[in-house]
C-alpha cells in the first residue's frame, strides 16, 4: 500500500489558487463538487446535528444511513458506493412512504417507482429525500 504520503502535498498559495481557478483542473472540479454538496447538505434539515441517524445494512460495497430531521418532516437515505464496481440497491429495502415524493438531493432525479432497483456508479452517492429545497 501507499504510506501516509497520499494527500500530504504541501501547496503554495499561488499554486493552489492557480489550480482552483482553472475550471478544467481535477482540483477545481473536486473542490467545486465538494462545495456544491456542502451547500446541498446544509439545506437538508435531516442533516441537523440533533437529527436521528441509523446505519442501513446492504452489501459490503454499500455504506448507507438514514437520517430524520428533528421535527420528523424530512428523511434522507444517504447511499454510497464504496467500490470500483456498480452497486444495485432495491428501493423496496428502504421502505419509502408511497404517499411522499422522493428525489435525489444531489442530482434532482425523481424516484416515482418505489419498486425500482437503483444503480450507483463506482464511488457514487445518492441522497434520497422526501423534501428538496
Amino acid at each position: 500500500g501507499r504510506a501516509r504520503s497520499i494527500n500530504r502535498h504541501s501547496w503554495s498559495e499561488t499554486e493552489l489558487l492557480d489550480n482552483l481557478e482553472d475550471s478544467n483542473s481535477h482540483y477545481a472540479k473536486v473542490f467545486n463538487e465538494m462545495r456544491r454538496r456542502i451547500q446541498i447538505r446544509s439545506q437538508q434539515e435531516a442533516f441537523h446535528p440533533n437529527a436521528t441517524q441509523y446505519t442501513l445494512h446492504f452489501d459490503s460495497g454499500v455504506f448507507a444511513f438514514w437520517r430524520e430531521s428533528p421535527d420528523r418532516h424530512q428523511s434522507v437515505f444517504a447511499i454510497h458506493n464504496i467500490t470500483n464496481q456498480m452497486q444495485r440497491v432495491p428501493l423496496t429495502e428502504l421502505n419509502l412512504i408511497a404517499t411522499e415524493v422522493w428525489t435525489d438531493a444531489l442530482s434532482g432525479k425523481l424516484y416515482d417507482d418505489l419498486d425500482e432497483v437503483i444503480e450507483i456508479p463506482p464511488y457514487g452517492a445518492i441522497w434520497i429525500t422526501n423534501s428538496r429545497k
